[in-house]
């Protein structure tokens, strides 16, 4: 993320089973799949104060109850910061079809519990 500095908690793929963490009582970023998203979204309250930035398609989903103005990321590192997060996106999927062919029998949270093991 250079040449942004950030000294708190990263961490790059939250899976379903880890969904507490979004609970801590810190600031963190914290890197979640849309699928895990909407399955851990539709059966679970989440604190107010949790921002949501949609990488696919660069947009808030939720913010806090009270108004919050985020600023726009600095030109041109806030662009690079974004291709470098869709070209990590792009592989990781590219890695994720490969497993899935490998081994179609299995589900997903297998496959991706792998790639993050294999990173």
């Amino acid at each position: 993320m250079n040449p942004f500095t950030w000294h708190f908690t990263i961490i790059t793929y939250l899976t379903a089973e880890m969904v507490e963490f979004l609970e801590a009582p810190v600031p963190f970023l914290i890197g979640v799949s849309t699928k895990t998203w909407e399955m851990i979204g539709s059966i679970r309250e989440f604190p107010d104060d949790i921002v949501i930035f949609d990488l696919e398609t660069q947009q808030l989903k939720k913010i806090t109850a009270s108004a919050v103005d985020i600023p726009e990321l600095p030109k041109p590192y806030g662009e690079e910061l974004l291709n470098e997060f869709r070209e990590i996106t792009n592989r990781k999927e590219r890695r994720l079809q490969a497993l899935k062919l490998e081994r179609p029998s299995v589900g997903i949270s297998f496959h991706e519990e792998q790639y993050w093991a294999d990173a």
